[in-house]
């Protein structure tokens, strides 16, 4: 379920606040300090930026200096299902795809990606930290969880309650993700997963079609990894995410 960002609270320009630090847990992500600036909603569902001007353990106190004209966090709530290419290939998709909206990334370990063994652990630890400083270049309200790497059989269970489940298949002819989405109305939650070089083997398509994902492809061209994976993002928020 997408997480409620709204404050208990009514703000307004040119006002300093006062707020427990627990009831708005989701900040933590970012580098929290004197000066930081944030993106925040109120309890009427405006948005606002604001710059931290002090804080202690418990409490975090601010300054208002712009109202957002639009919200910067959408209503669908997608996922990326990423199977973990070369190089630093996910640093890019992370970076990106959180610009875009993705609420949260799932890495994977598929037949024709990084296999456990093979895997730096480093790599894990500094995609976090990319997501941070995504969100805050893009004026993010939260920062999405960059999730430990595990199996893709692994990484099927919390995508389960899902409403929509899409899966990027080189070997699809029917479905385009624009035509597929183009059917699609009132959806508030979406998967996205998106194979490593080469695609995914049929084995894995076959068994993320047995959880109910549906092959999608996005025309005769053959994608990189990275621009599937963010322009398969965009179009999703773009559709989903924008609508009235």
């Amino acid at each position: 379920m997408k997480l409620d960002l709204k404050l208990g609270i009514e703000l307004g320009m040119d006002r300093d606040f006062e707020i427990s630090r627990k009831d708005a847990f989701w900040l933590e992500g970012f580098a929290l300090r004197q000066g930081s600036i944030l993106s925040l909603q109120d309890k009427r569902g405006k948005w606002f930026r604001v710059r931290v001007t002090s804080m202690s353990e418990t409490d975090l106190r601010f300054r208002v200096f712009e109202e957002m004209r639009d919200s910067v966090e959408s209503e669908l709530e997608l996922i990326l299902l990423q199977a973990i290419p070369s190089r630093e290939r996910m640093e890019l998709i992370i970076e990106k795809t959180v610009e875009l909206g993705v609420d949260l990334i799932q890495p994977v370990f598929s037949l024709r990606s990084y296999g456990f063994e093979d895997f730096p652990q480093k790599k894990w630890h500094r995609w976090q930290e990319r997501a941070r400083k995504a969100s805050e270049q893009s004026r993010r309200g939260i920062v999405p969880k960059v999730l430990e790497p595990v199996p893709l059989l692994e990484a099927t269970d919390f995508v389960r309650k899902m409403e929509l489940k899409l899966v990027f298949d080189e070997a699809e002819v029917s479905n385009t993700l624009k035509g597929f989405l183009g059917f699609q109305s009132r959806v508030r939650s979406c998967v996205l997963a998106v194979g490593p070089e080469g695609g995914w083997e049929r084995s894995e398509i076959d068994m993320l079609k047995e959880l109910g994902f549906v092959p999608v492809f996005f025309g005769r061209r053959i994608m990189r990894v990275e621009t599937a994976a963010i322009v398969g993002v965009g179009i999703i928020e773009y559709v989903l995410g924008m609508r009235e």
